[in-house]
C-alpha cells in the first residue's frame, strides 16, 4: 500500500530546512520541540512546513498498514460519539482534538490539511 503523496526530492528539502535550525525530524510531533517552536515564532507559517513533511514523507508498508488499522478505530469511535452526542457537525471540533494524542499515544504522523481548516 504506497502513500500517493511520497515525494523523495521534497522529503529531503525539509528535513534540510529541518536540519539547518537544528530540528530533529525523526519522531511524530516534532512540531512541540523547543527549536521548532522558536522558528515558529519568528516565522508563524512555519508549521505549513511541517505538513508537507507529513505529506512528502516515504512511508513503509507496515507504517501505512498500522495507521490505517488506527484510523479506522478512531473514526469509528468519534463517528458513535459523535452522533450519540446529537452534534453531527462536531466532526472538525473532534478531528482538531484527536491531532495531540495521535502522535503522543498512537506515534502517527498527522496534521490538518489548510482546505480544511480556512473558515
Amino acid at each position: 500500500m504506497p502513500w500517493k503523496l511520497s515525494n523523495t526530492q521534497e522529503q529531503r528539502y525539509l528535513e534540510k530546512i529541518f536540519s539547518d535550525r537544528g530540528i530533529f525530524f525523526t519522531a511524530p510531533g516534532f512540531y512541540d520541540e523547543p527549536d521548532f517552536l522558536e522558528q515558529e515564532r519568528q516565522d508563524s507559517r512555519f508549521l505549513e512546513i511541517y505538513a508537507r513533511y507529513v505529506e512528502a514523507r516515504c512511508y513503509d508498508d507496515a507504517y501505512l498498514a498500522d495507521a490505517a488499522t488506527k484510523i479506522d478505530i478512531a473514526a469509528r469511535a468519534l463517528e458513535a460519539s459523535i452522533q450519540a452526542d446529537g452534534r453531527l457537525g462536531a466532526c472538525v471540533d473532534t478531528s482538531g482534538m484527536l491531532g495531540r494524542p495521535w502522535y503522543l499515544e498512537l506515534r502517527c504522523q498527522n496534521h490538518i490539511d489548510s482546505h480544511l481548516s480556512k473558515k
